[in-house]
């Protein structure tokens, strides 16, 4: 992705409004899980806030994550699936699209029996006093934060590498998931997976491609990268893979990740949606609906039963 791309994206998503507090319109999780006790192995010396604020096109974003959390969004318990997935919302690494692609991924699950739990990963550091350019002005690319390795090369994380330290987050989730979430919500779910959409799709991506006792059951990719040369597991996942057409960089990365899983044998179902862009922002190409399409995946492999509504109205 070009940075001129990146930041048309990035703008558009985050003119500003900042709000220390959480938008009234969010619903509240049930409960927030901490995935360490006291400060993450990495950030023990970061002294900054975490805040989250509303754009000026109403979406709710979150910055500066130095506690990483995850964010519990029961389904209703009279109709329980037995499945939780982790949702990794996206936002190139400085940014959680807390609530387009968090909190209503998390109503979408919990309309089809599953549990849902956000994972609030660790960010890049981004300058609160920083204006950012208001809607109509010229638009100047951000200055890049990381290297193609994940390495951090600007501001006070300056060295560290993200990927590393999401990934840790993400491992952590899982590992409560499987050995804690009973003894905390009431119930243990018995397959886990994960959805994560652009920068949360490397999330998911690792954890997907990682050792045996750490991997997932199921792992979505929404508008992510391809495997970037990692192998394949013969053992790994069933991988779920949804892109737009017109998404200039994560089409031809969905293509060659879902090869990856073919070359591995491994189970795997792609869908190019004709149009709807990087976040899937243009409605009314099937993009919009694509967690009914996940449903239906989901359904295919016997994890949820087959009498479940659509969920693609929580997108529009």
């Amino acid at each position: 992705m070009t940075r001129t791309a990146l930041a048309l994206i990035l703008l558009a998503m985050m003119a500003p409004a900042v709000n220390a507090q959480t938008p009234a319109d969010l619903p509240p999780p049930a409960r927030i899980i901490d995935l360490y006790d006291g400060a993450a192995p990495g950030s023990a010396e970061w002294n900054w806030e975490e805040y989250t604020y509303v754009t000026h096109f109403g979406n709710t974003v979150t910055r500066n994550v130095v506690k990483p959390t995850l964010q519990y969004y029961p389904a209703n318990p009279s109709a329980p699936a037995d499945v939780a997935v982790i949702v990794a919302p996206g936002g190139g690494f400085t940014d959680l699209m807390i609530k387009y692609e968090g909190v209503r991924t998390a109503l979408a699950l919990n309309a089809l029996g599953v549990d849902a739990y956000i994972l609030k990963y660790r960010l890049i550091h981004t300058d609160p006093s920083a204006p950012l350019p208001r809607p109509g002005t010229e638009i100047t690319p951000p200055p890049r934060k990381r290297d193609e390795t994940g390495r951090i090369i600007w501001g006070p994380q300056t060295g560290q590498n993200i990927l590393e330290l999401t990934h840790q987050d993400a491992r952590r989730a899982m590992a409560w998931l499987r050995n804690d979430a009973a003894g905390l919500v009431g119930r243990r779910p018995q397959r886990i997976g994960i959805i994560g959409f652009s920068a949360g799709a490397f999330v998911s991506l690792a954890l997907a491609l990682d050792e045996p006792a750490g991997r997932p059951d199921f792992a979505g990719v929404v508008y992510g990268p391809d495997n970037q040369g990692r192998s394949v597991p013969d053992d790994a996942p069933p991988l779920f893979i949804a892109v737009a057409a017109d998404d200039a960089w994560s089409a031809p990365n969905s293509l060659r990740l879902y090869q990856a899983w073919r070359d591995a044998k491994r189970p795997a179902e792609l869908h190019v949606f004709q149009t709807g862009g990087h976040g899937f922002l243009n409605f009314g190409g099937g993009a919009d609906l694509f967690m009914d399409r996940f449903a239906d995946w989901m359904r295919a492999n016997g994890w949820i039963k087959p009498v479940i509504t659509g969920t693609g109205q929580l997108y529009r």
